[in-house]
């Protein structure tokens, strides 16, 4: 049928229109043939327009298959029913490193800006090739191959003199790659068969990726694309025969709950990891608070089922060596930092001091003092007058404390 013109026939202005019919040769059954017309040719736009779509539809649906089957690859099933699997002989969970990375696990490092992340990935690989205690306290199983690590956001000539300091008694047991600069899609097959490639050749069994943002491609607000990546990293470590897998991530900006920190970006990154750590502390942020510059804060929770745990640790700069230095997080070092200094400043006053002057005498954010003045007085540490003087609230010791 030509779609410009066609006879159109009374029955069909009387099936569009209803009758009675307009006269053949008036205006009215003009207009009523163009409607007809018109009508017919939406009709046929629209099938043919259906037709397009599910033939994009089935392609669409084709090539995803396409595309999963070449990623499939049978596995290898050792038992034939879950009565063998049972039966079988018990094999205990063993840590890489001791109540902090499971044998065979994925980690997840999430660290705030200029915390030292890479210094302590750094720390992570000499105590796996020396065997030392990480941190100089955890024991570690070093891994039956190499350590690799994967350095995006270091210059190579600084990370080099920073692992010369660090006196490596066993270097020939780790492999640095410094790819500043460089773009690693590991989403494309040919990326997958060099890392394959290059992980084999060193025989490596740990590998290092530091940071995420730095390698990853894609969006990094999409769990799907995150998803994605997380299977390519999985497939090159299967395929390579390495064991475990570290990856290092930063946390967003805003303020977190200690413990609870957030990584910046999708959610499934945390969802991939059999161990999480949060890393943080800053010159700056740690000169606020009254807090040494070298002191950092390591949170460890294996999210296949152990509580969290909370280390302070201290970095000697003259070989860059981490160690842990106490127990508890930022705000257990806080607490008692404070706590310590305001106790100072009244063991120094036979009168009560007031808030204010407290608050002007310690080193830390108000809100901070304040809680910890309240918490003093509610356990019996301290006294509290109101309006002393007429105004404030006024702290002393009370003799049998003192």
């Amino acid at each position: 049928m030509n779609k410009d013109y066609f006879e159109v026939t009374e029955a069909d202005i009387e099936k569009m229109f209803g009758a009675p019919v307009p006269a053949e040769g008036t205006v009215d059954r003009k207009l009523a043939e163009i409607a007809v017309r018109q009508k017919v040719r939406d009709a046929e736009a629209i099938s043919q327009k259906v037709y397009g779509l599910r033939q994009s539809h089935e392609a669409k649906r084709e090539f995803s298959q396409e595309l999963a089957l070449e990623e499939f690859e049978a596995p290898n099933v050792e038992f034939l029913t879950l009565a063998e699997q049972l039966a079988a002989p018990e094999v205990p969970q063993e840590y890489l490193i001791d109540g902090l990375l499971i044998e065979g696990g994925n980690m997840l490092l999430a660290a705030q800006k200029k915390s030292g992340k890479s210094t302590l990935m750094m720390n992570m690989m000499k105590s796996l090739c020396d065997g030392d205690p990480f941190l100089g306290q955890f024991a570690v199983r070093p891994p039956d191959g190499r350590v690799a690590w994967w350095d995006y956001e270091l210059d190579q000539n600084y990370a080099t003199n920073m692992l010369r300091k660090m006196n490596i008694r066993t270097p020939e047991r780790a492999s640095a790659l410094h790819l500043r600069g460089f773009s690693t899609p590991l989403i494309a097959p040919a990326v997958q068969d060099w890392a394959v490639e290059w992980l084999t050749r060193r025989q490596v069994k740990v590998w290092i990726i530091d940071p995420f943002g730095a390698v990853f491609t894609g969006e990094e607000n999409s769990n799907d694309d995150v998803r994605e990546w997380h299977k390519a990293v999985d497939l090159i470590k299967r395929r390579a025969g390495v064991s475990e897998v570290v990856v290092v991530t930063h946390t967003g900006h805003g303020e977190a709950e200690e413990g609870f920190e957030r990584t910046r970006g999708a959610s499934r990154l945390g969802d991939w990891a059999d161990n999480t750590w949060a890393w943080s502390g800053s010159g700056l942020a740690n000169e606020r608070e009254g807090v040494p510059a070298t002191q950092r804060w390591l949170i460890a929770a294996q999210s296949r089922g152990v509580e969290m745990q909370k280390w302070t640790v201290d970095c000697d700069t003259t070989d860059w060596s981490l160690r842990v230095v106490g127990q508890g997080g930022r705000v257990e070092a806080t607490k008692t930092r404070i706590q310590s200094a305001i106790l100072d400043v009244l063991r120094t006053s036979t009168e009560p001091v007031s808030g204010k002057a407290i608050s002007n005498a310690v080193t830390g954010k108000d809100e901070t003092i304040r809680k910890q003045l309240a918490g003093l007085v509610e356990s019996g540490v301290l006294t509290v007058q109101e309006n002393l003087h007429g105004r404030g609230s006024w702290y002393s010791i009370p003799d049998i404390v003192r």
